[in-house]
């Protein structure tokens, strides 16, 4: 009988950061896997946007990661329909939220 599929591979989040740059914010973050195989990282980073009737602006993040790997990202945001302390957020093959004051 043929394999159908491998394990899927296992991240750890081991840093998120939201930063201010200008008027914009930046959001970095690292996540290492911890399992043995190589697979795909799936998540979606969500920023929101207070001052705007709809959902928050939500960013998909995709990449393939060799066994012994890491996924390093960054993107600087507007930050135009937000107000105060905002807090973002990640989740899929990691979990986590980050605060920034928009107003510094």
């Amino acid at each position: 009988m043929a394999k159908l599929s491998k394990p899927a591979p296992k991240f750890e989040l081991q840093s998120f950061d939201a930063t201010m740059e200008g008027s914009n914010a930046k959001l970095t973050f690292t996540a290492k896997k911890v399992s043995k195989n190589d697979g795909r990282f799936l998540a979606a980073l969500y920023w929101p946007t207070d001052e705007m009737s709809d959902d928050d602006e939500s960013t998909i993040i995709e990449r393939s990661v060799a066994a012994d790997g890491t996924v390093e990202w960054s993107k600087e945001f507007g930050t135009e329909y937000t107000t105060g302390t905002v807090s973002t957020r990640i989740d899929g093959a990691v979990t986590g939220t980050a605060k920034v004051d928009v107003e510094e």
